[in-house]
């Protein structure tokens, strides 16, 4: 007694798509992991960069920190006018 499996070529055709798609998002996951992996390292580069620095050599080599900078440096005039302690 002989069984004989006959599988359909369309099934064939399923397993390859499946597991190139597969392939594809465990791609795509490996890249957005490696992607991540890179932010973080220039984030540590550049926050250790910038505690090197004192506030003087912020403003020569005019660095930009961002939008808080403002509000920083509008915070420390109002204190000195107010004769507040610098925390």
């Amino acid at each position: 007694m002989t069984i004989f499996i006959n599988i359909q070529p369309a099934t064939i055709l399923t397993m390859q798509r499946r597991a190139v798609v597969l392939l594809a998002r465990l791609r795509r996951a490996l890249n957005g992991w490696v992607a991540a992996t890179i932010a973080h390292r220039e984030r540590q580069a550049s926050s250790f960069a910038v505690r090197q620095l004192d506030g003087g050599g912020l403003d020569n080599t005019r660095l930009y920190r961002g939008p808080i900078d403002d509000v920083v440096d509008r915070i420390s005039k109002l204190r000195k006018r107010r004769g507040l302690k610098q925390p």
